[in-house]
């Protein structure tokens, strides 16, 4: 349940408590802001994400990295980190926070760092179903372009279950027939190796970061496309949008 300040706060000390909140939150925003810059830049580089980016001790770790401190838990950072850091921090030297931080302050980036470890979790746990079934469906229907709606709605629910893993059952033969089958599974070998293990709910909430590559698998598939297209291109379906790999900082 949330209160109101002016209700939980005697008016004696609303002056005092503000002064304090107002700095810490200024702090822990800009850090936070700076921090997830950093990580977003790092993580898509790499061919397999570390698994760190889903835990609290590994953000707290970047924190400190951007308010220019020495790092008191280096096991919770991935091998190489460091040197990239280096590498980023001399090419953009706004990245440090130069600004002394408010006594106490730190209490409050522990929470925060609490919070993006589950909002990197979520984004990847929430969104990889959705972006998945979005692009099997997409590549079917410029596939099969005659092929209707209904019938490629069952086309798609097939291979996602075989693409990731599952257990997929064959549309009818009359309608897909062994050379699309054939058509289908060599089209989305690709994506199928990438993905580490059966998706599920519980897969996916156990490493998450593994998934990421079979994400950027695909926003590269889309991005491609928007490269090679031209303005007076006819094309049956829109182009795809693009979606963001990891969250987008933000300041608010």
């Amino acid at each position: 349940r949330k209160l109101p300040y002016d209700r939980c706060i005697r008016n004696v000390y609303h002056g005092i408590l503000k002064s304090k909140i107002i700095p810490a939150c200024e702090d822990v925003r800009h850090i936070v802001f700076r921090a997830q810059l950093f990580v977003n830049h790092y993580t898509p580089s790499l061919e397999i994400p570390p698994k760190h980016i889903n835990h609290q001790n590994f953000w707290y770790t970047i924190c400190q990295l951007i308010i220019n401190k020495c790092v008191t838990n280096s096991t919770s950072l991935p091998e190489g980190l460091l040197d990239r850091w280096d590498a980023f921090k001399q090419r953009h030297r706004s990245i440090i926070y130069v600004r002394d931080i408010a006594s106490g302050t730190s209490q409050c980036l522990t929470e925060a760092c609490v919070q993006l470890s589950t909002i990197y979790t979520n984004h990847t746990v929430e969104n990889f179903e959705a972006k998945a079934r979005k692009y099997v469906c997409y590549r079917i229907q410029n596939i099969f372009k005659l092929m209707g709606r209904q019938k490629v709605q069952k086309v798609a629910d097939y291979t996602y279950q075989q693409v990731c893993l599952g257990t997929p059952v064959r549309p009818e033969s009359t309608m897909f027939t062994m050379e699309k089958k054939r058509i289908v599974d060599e089209t989305f070998l690709s994506l199928r190796n990438i993905i580490p293990s059966q998706v599920s709910l519980k897969t996916l909430f156990a490493s998450p970061s593994s998934f990421i590559p079979c994400l950027s698998y695909i926003l590269s598939q889309y991005e491609a496309e928007q490269e090679a297209h031209h303005t007076y291109d006819v094309r049956r379906l829109p182009l795809p949008g693009l979606f963001p790999l990891l969250p987008n900082p933000s300041l608010h």
